[in-house]
This record gives C-alpha cells, structure tokens and sequence, in this order.
C-alpha cells in the first residue's frame, strides 16, 4: 500500500506480531526510507524503537537497514488514563508525523485522559508546536482531556513565546499530571 511522504505502509503477517496477554501489540507499520513508525498500536505498553529493534530487524524479507529515531514515544494506560513518554526531538517531518499517528491511534481506542510526559523532549520547532496544538485540538473536539508534564525550561520557553502555554494543562511532574486526573 503506498502512504504518505514517500513512504509504505506493511501489514505484518501474524507471525511477527509481537503478543502481550491482551493481544498483539501492533499490526501496522509505515515505513520511510529511514525509519518504520507503527501506525495501529495496541496493548498496554508499547516503544516505537521496539518496532525496529526487537522485530523488523528479525524478519529476514524485509529491506529495513537503518532505523533513524529522532522522536521516540513509549506508551502506558493504566485504568483508563493513558501517558504518552517521549524522548528525542518533536519536529518537522517523522517525528510529529508519529506524534500525530499515535494521539489519533488513541482517540479511535477511546482514551478519554492523555499525558504527555515531555521531560527528555530536547528540540521542538513550529512543526512540533503545531502537532501539540492539533492533538490538544482533537483531543477536545473527542471530549477527552490532555495534560503536560515535565516541560523543560526549552520547551516552556518556546510555548511561552508562542504564547501557547495558558492553553495547555501543564504540570511539573508526571505524577502530578496523573494525579486527580
């Protein structure tokens, strides 16, 4: 199937689908010419790199050489409320393109409560902004609610100068963001 940016989407045959107890963990994956990013994720926990790492470089058929990761996101629910960890840069190109696909990937499951943990997020340019905005968008839009946490004095410095901060629901730890929520 031909995706977008150049890239491919695979459907990965059942057997490489890599199995929690509640069910496969993805069954989709995009794939550029220097990065796979899955786009249908499921269960419980799941790292984007693990897509690359633990399984594609396995499957002998597939012509995946190079895995370039510049945003990595690892993703947790626990009763209902589900935290978004990212690490690396939320920028132009693949990086908010996976940020996107994994906020809509959590709207069409249902999620209601969404953190973002941002702590290790060390560059973010207008692209990174503008798909922060957007899920904030459609986060509300879906009647769910979104929270920050762990700005960086980087990162808070460029909401404040987009004058992006008051709308966000920002707080300075994780467990902050998660508590009461």
């Amino acid at each position: 199937m031909s995706g977008r940016s150049g890239g491919t989407s695979l459907l990965f045959p059942r057997s490489v689908i890599p199995n929690t107890a509640e069910g496969p963990l993805f069954s989709l994956c995009f794939v550029t010419p220097h990065s796979v990013i899955p786009t249908a994720v499921e269960g419980p926990l799941f790292s984007y790199r693990t897509c690359y790492d633990k399984y594609l470089r396995q499957a002998s058929n597939w012509r995946v050489e190079k895995l370039t990761v510049a945003l990595e996101i690892t993703q947790r629910e626990t009763d209902g409320l589900y935290l978004l960890a990212l690490r690396g840069r939320l920028a132009l190109g693949e990086e908010s393109a996976g940020f996107r696909s994994a906020i809509d990937n959590l709207l069409a499951a249902g999620a209601a409560r969404i953190v973002v943990n941002l702590e290790h997020v060390h560059y973010v340019d207008s692209a990174g902004l503008g798909a922060l905005i957007e899920a904030h968008r459609k986060i509300i839009a879906k009647g769910a609610r979104l929270r920050l946490s762990n700005l960086g004095p980087n990162f808070r410095r460029a909401l404040e100068i987009a004058r992006l901060l008051g709308l966000f629901d920002s707080h300075p730890t994780e467990s902050a963001a998660l508590s009461n929520f």
